[in-house]
């Protein structure tokens, strides 16, 4: 089985990287500076004690590969810019073929399942950044993260069970789970979190657990299964992220977005909170309040953390936070 990941950036270029290192036959897709980069010098992989420069087959566009029927396709660009490579796939890969969705957020799997993919999610907690074309520095240990897999939406597979064992292989902390959206769905609320680290410049305390507790509120109305706090906090715990060179990681995948002038996943991610808000009757004013805000940055180019915790809590409605 080929594995062919798309998007090569954080998530994807660890997972792409350390599977071909592994003796996997893996493929990148990746464009523009970063893509030239890979197909020149290979990709320069950062590890807390080690450097590796690993010569993964690189191409830009998903029609420059011969495709095979039993080639496993992993989605690790941002979820803002799976629609377009999704048509692309749909064009060229085979008929049902697999993919598994390593994005943050719960909107990537119905638009890969509405075009015809069979798919896989991926409960993903891998502290990488990619801001250098052609590097990716990896900070975790002692394994190289934590990927979770298993069918969409529910249910065994073979095709989990098998890339779980892969990506154990290549030194990942990977299981296959039959309730991969319970554990995406815990996951989302850490993500949006981070879309306020990407945001706030300064303290966010109180938008945080107001954010988190409209996600608990609007998750419980709906009835949707979610993994526990305490559960999710037992499976990451054993996790560490160390400096790399004297240098630790700034910020997760949304921060890392708006310092590379991309836009940040905050609509991905919070409008799963405010749409089961409004199908529920449960208010979400944070969660609208953080999208305003994010869509504002993008549409400025401002920047990451460009915003303080009272400019969004003016947008929420408040000027200061509730009292606790």
């Amino acid at each position: 089985m080929r594995v062919v990941v798309c998007g090569a950036g954080a998530v994807g270029g660890s997972i792409g990287g350390l599977l071909w290192a592994s003796g996997v036959d893996t493929v990148l897709v990746a464009r523009g500076e970063h893509g030239l980069a890979l197909q020149r010098e290979g990709l320069r992989l950062l590890r807390p004690g080690s450097t590796q420069t690993l010569a993964v087959p690189t191409v830009q566009r998903v029609d420059e590969l011969n495709w095979a029927e039993d080639d496993l396709v992993v989605m690790a660009t941002k979820v803002q810019d799976a629609p377009a490579l999704l048509d692309d796939l749909a064009a060229v890969a085979p008929a049902g073929a697999s993919m598994v969705c390593a994005q943050n957020g719960l909107a990537g799997e119905p638009m890969a399942a509405r075009r015809g993919f069979a798919t896989l999610g991926m409960m993903v907690w891998l502290p990488a950044t990619h801001l250098v074309p052609g590097e990716v520095r990896l900070h975790s240990f002692p394994s190289a993260g934590i990927l979770d897999v298993g069918a969409w939406p529910a249910g065994d597979s073979s095709v989990a069970t098998q890339f779980a064992a892969m990506l154990r292989a290549a030194g990942f902390d990977a299981q296959a789970r039959p309730d991969i959206v319970a554990w995406k769905r815990r996951k989302l609320v850490s993500n949006a979190v981070g879309i306020l680290h990407a945001l706030v410049n300064g303290p966010f305390d109180g938008l945080a657990r107001a954010l988190a507790d409209e996600a608990a509120a609007a998750f419980s109305a709906s009835g949707a299964d979610v993994v526990s706090d305490e559960t999710f906090t037992a499976r990451v715990a054993g996790l560490e992220q160390l400096e790399i060179d004297g240098l630790r990681r700034e910020g997760g995948s949304a921060w890392q977005a708006l310092v590379r002038g991309r836009s940040s996943e905050a609509h991905y991610l919070c409008c799963e909170i405010t749409l089961l808000g409004a199908l529920h009757d449960v208010d979400t004013p944070v969660a609208r309040a953080v999208q305003k805000a994010a869509a504002r940055l993008d549409r400025a180019g401002c920047g990451a953390r460009a915003l303080s915790a009272a400019a969004i809590w003016e947008l929420v409605g408040r000027g200061t936070p509730p009292t606790p």
